[in-house]
């Protein structure tokens, strides 16, 4: 099979029926009565589309997808075999290429679960999952992630021009279990993840509903956080405060409850030793608790807030003991006496 700039259009409608699934319940292949078996019959040792153009358009989630100069190879020889399958675009001007292995592909079709290995590269980067995996979004196995540099990812996506801070991504290494089933709960277990060196380990879990729900608790030994306290922070070339309204929409947007437990941490000029932190974000409103942290000779503890439920207002309270404050005044202000 071979067809050249062809249009695929990918339908699932608003109760849930996908125009792409083949084993339909009560429709019998040819040649079959009504009574007999409807397993998928059928097989394609090389499909190929070339310069072709994508269309999915998902009626429940409300979103349309639309990709053009699309290749497409699928390779399956037996019936009631495996599948290998290669997808490659450049919607943004460099290849996105995703690979992979179906094993019993009727029976995937069909919406069962079956072992599958996938591998999607794009801009040096590689993203692997090696696990079982069907139709109606139930996956687990081992994922592994590698992304020299998260700019060049970036812009590959579509978002020319994004960085993001030294220490927080320019490079990404990870590993983890990953599952997703009934709950739309996607879970990281077992998590290992290097941010520009940087070892973070624990678990993470993400709700996937209309505000996600992102929890867990990760450690870390020296972490170097200096990247979230911004460019600006000597000060140099300030011309007063922006008069410029701070849209903390983003904080709609998510719910959180993450804790994080590190051997040290660098924020800019601020040298703190060991930390317990967590984050907290409910209803556009988010609690940075300070829950027992080491600096100066002494201990800090707090909240900080930012609650944007009407119109944004920042506050919180700390807890100084035992501090030296000269030398925390020294790191904050560069005085030193």
């Amino acid at each position: 099979f071979e067809a050249v700039n062809p249009v695929t259009r990918l339908q699932r409608s608003a109760d849930g029926r996908e125009n792409w699934r083949l084993g339909v319940e009560g429709v019998a292949p040819s040649g079959q009565g009504a009574g007999a078996g409807n397993a998928l019959a059928l097989s394609l040792d090389r499909a190929v589309i070339t310069g072709g153009a994508l269309r999915f358009e998902d009626a429940r989630a409300g979103t349309r997808l639309a990709y053009d100069d699309v290749d497409f190879l699928m390779l399956w020889p037996d019936a009631a075999g495996a599948a290998q399958l290669r997808l490659s675009a450049a919607p943004y001007g460099q290849p996105l290429v995703l690979e992979g292995q179906v094993a019993r592909f009727a029976d995937w079709i069909a919406g069962q679960a079956v072992p599958l290995e996938a591998k999607f590269s794009a801009a040096g980067a590689r993203i692997e999952y090696d696990g079982t995996g069907d139709l109606n979004g139930f996956f687990n196995g081992r994922l592994a992630v590698d992304v020299p540099d998260s700019r060049a990812l970036l812009a590959g996506l579509g978002q020319p021009g994004a960085t993001v801070p030294q220490g927080l991504g320019q490079r990404v290494t990870g590993q983890a279990q990953l599952s997703l089933g009934q709950g739309r709960v996607l879970a990281l277990d077992d998590m290992q993840l290097g941010l520009d060196g940087q070892v973070l380990q624990g678990a993470l879990k993400l709700a996937l509903g209309q505000t996600p729900r992102l929890t867990g608790a990760l450690g870390a030994g020296q972490l170097d956080l200096s990247g979230l306290m911004g460019a600006g922070d000597t000060g140099a070339g300030a011309v007063g405060w922006s008069d410029s309204p701070i849209d903390a929409s983003a904080l709609g947007l998510f719910e959180a409850d993450i804790t994080l437990a590190a051997q040290g941490l660098q924020l800019g000029r601020f040298a703190l030793g060991r930390a317990q932190l967590g984050l907290e974000n409910t209803a556009s409103r988010a609690v940075l608790y300070l829950q027992d942290v080491a600096a100066y000779g002494g201990q800090i503890s707090g909240d900080l807030v930012a609650n944007n439920r009407a119109g944004l207002s920042v506050g919180g309270r700390l807890a100084l003991q035992n501090v030296d404050m000269q030398a925390l005044l020294q790191a904050m202000l560069g005085v030193g006496r």
